[in-house]
């Protein structure tokens, strides 16, 4: 009674980790033929996020602000 929710599982699993199999490997064949381009994307991005959250840290409401 147990096992069986965990033996439904493992059919999930399984195609789980193919597709984890096979996105890595186009993952990795995408890094190496666009490097340079990926590089520069990933960079754009890490800085828009890094923008976007300092920029709500700054804006955010004080705790004083908040209790009025």
């Amino acid at each position: 009674m147990f096992l069986s929710p965990l033996a439904a599982l493992v059919p999930m699993v399984i195609v789980l980790l193919y597709y984890a199999a096979v996105d890595a490997a186009r993952l990795i064949r995408y890094l190496s033929l666009f490097s340079t381009f990926t590089v520069l994307w990933m960079g754009l991005w890490l800085l828009f996020f890094v923008l976007g959250a300092a920029a709500g840290y700054l804006l955010r409401p004080s705790a004083q602000q908040i209790k009025k």
